[in-house]
């Protein structure tokens, strides 16, 4: 394979000490997404996999979290996170509380699914926040490896199609669902002066859910990557040759503008990008999986494609989106409170 480079989808980082706030940080996305209203369920038993820069294990935030390690960039045994990005992803999906200090500054956190154990994977650079597919590939693998159920990759690369002769990422993330590993990427940033083209990969895969980003007035953020009408639709928007439903990209969005999380050096930041808005949706299937015994015991691709379709039906409708999918805003807003409806009670 091409030793080609692939970045992290990060758009903006700025640490901020906010003053005191009444209640956890990123309550409103947690609320807008359905993630406070799934009773009890809190990701016990859950593995999900994190394939990012690292992460600060002993981070106040997230010292409570199994964390199962694996670093392909320089080969050190113990956790780590010399960016802060992996860290800030983990946080969103599991983080709670903090120190006090944290928590009277406005980062008193509770993430997702908190008592999920974590397969962290370092696979991007300090230097230039960039990585080798090949990295992420063996990130992935590592993960199948350790029986993920969830993988979240909040990293991408521009689509290129001789790579795609050529690509263990592609590979790696076949195996995953082919396993029925639910695998969840970030839809990717626009950088200055892009235009918009399609998701980037690994989000482009058909049976990965592309995640875009919203800000907290339920609208799409200008960075979020949209999918390309001709992917999704087919030439002419004639159907021959589009994405079939329910994999047409993004597949779904989730809150991504400046939100609050955990750093590095036992510090919180705020940040935004499609990067963010992936962990939500990670949460909201550790959740589905806790809760449907049955559905994690499938391990098929034909459970990833069920879970797809109920994401698709259960997906919050945004104002001015087309139906059933829009370019930008996908199939609508995660909504896991009615994602876990959606497979009722006995699941």
């Amino acid at each position: 394979m091409r030793n080609t480079s692939i970045v992290v989808s990060l758009l903006f980082v700025a640490t901020v000490f906010s003053g005191c706030t009444g209640g956890p940080a990123n309550d409103w996305a947690y609320k807008m997404t359905g993630l406070r209203s799934v009773g009890s369920l809190d990701g016990e038993g859950i593995r999900v996999a994190i394939v990012d820069t690292g992460i600060e294990a002993d981070h106040p935030s997230l010292d409570h979290v199994n964390v199962i390690w694996r670093d392909e960039v320089n080969g050190r045994p113990e956790p780590y996170d010399d960016v802060g990005h992996g860290t800030h992803v983990a946080g969103i999906l599991a983080g709670e509380s903090g120190s006090l200090g944290a928590r009277i500054q406005g980062y008193n956190l509770k993430g997702a699914a908190p008592k999920v154990d974590i397969i962290a994977v370092k696979a991007i650079r300090a230097e230039d926040g960039r990585g080798e597919k090949v990295d992420v590939a063996n990130g992935i693998t590592f993960a199948i490896q350790n029986k993920a159920d969830v993988i979240c990759l909040s990293l991408g690369a521009d689509p290129n199609a001789l790579d795609l002769l050529l690509d263990d990422m592609d590979d790696a993330v076949g195996s995953a669902v082919n396993q029925g590993i639910l695998v969840v990427a970030s839809a990717g940033n626009l950088r200055e002066n892009e235009e918009q083209s399609d998701v980037k990969v690994p989000a482009s895969i058909e049976l990965v859910v592309a995640v875009g980003a919203v800000d907290q007035g339920k609208k799409v953020t200008s960075f979020s990557s949209h999918g390309s009408e001709e992917s999704n639709q087919g030439r002419f928007g004639t159907g021959i040759g589009g994405r079939p439903d329910p994999s047409k990209k993004p597949e779904v969005v989730a809150p991504g503008d400046r939100i609050k999380g955990a750093w590095m050096d036992d510090g919180y930041a705020i940040a935004s990008g499609t990067s963010q808005a992936a962990p939500f949706v990670c949460g909201a299937l550790a959740l589905l999986l806790q809760k449907c015994v049955n559905l994690r015991a499938q391990n098929s691709a034909s459970m990833v494609r069920t879970v797809k379709a109920e994401l698709m039906e259960s997906a919050e409708k945004l104002a001015g989106q087309r139906t059933p999918h829009d370019n930008a805003a996908g199939y609508g807003l995660l909504r896991a409170d009615k994602l876990l409806e959606a497979f009722g009670p006995n699941c």
